[in-house]
């Protein structure tokens, strides 16, 4: 498939071999701390991982692909010398106030 395996180590061991009754599947674990359930959409590139249940992604894909359309053009304008913080915080309600350090 040609898909990424991201793993703290191996183990020969599967449910099969040792199911004595407490194994399960299509249940929530935990994993770093977070909650997975089943059905949640996991993403992971060399930055970290991310879990989001499916209503979740799908209220927020549209952010995603916006801010992957800007890229090129934030690039261009912090390649040509302009202030990050201008080019970064545009239209930001969060943004630091001009001359602060953010």
């Amino acid at each position: 498939m040609g898909m990424p395996v991201f793993a703290r180590g191996t183990s020969v061991l599967t449910t099969k071999r040792i199911d004595d009754g407490g194994s399960a599947v299509n249940v929530p674990v935990i994993c770093g701390g977070v909650t997975v359930n089943p059905g949640d959409i996991v993403l992971a590139d060399d930055n970290g991982v991310l879990f989001l249940a499916p209503g979740v992604a799908a209220g927020i894909i549209g952010q995603a692909l916006a801010s992957d359309d800007a890229e090129p053009a934030i690039l261009a304008r912090l390649q040509a010398g302009e202030p990050a913080g201008d080019v970064l915080y545009q239209g930001d309600p969060h943004a630091p106030a001009a001359g602060d350090t953010p």
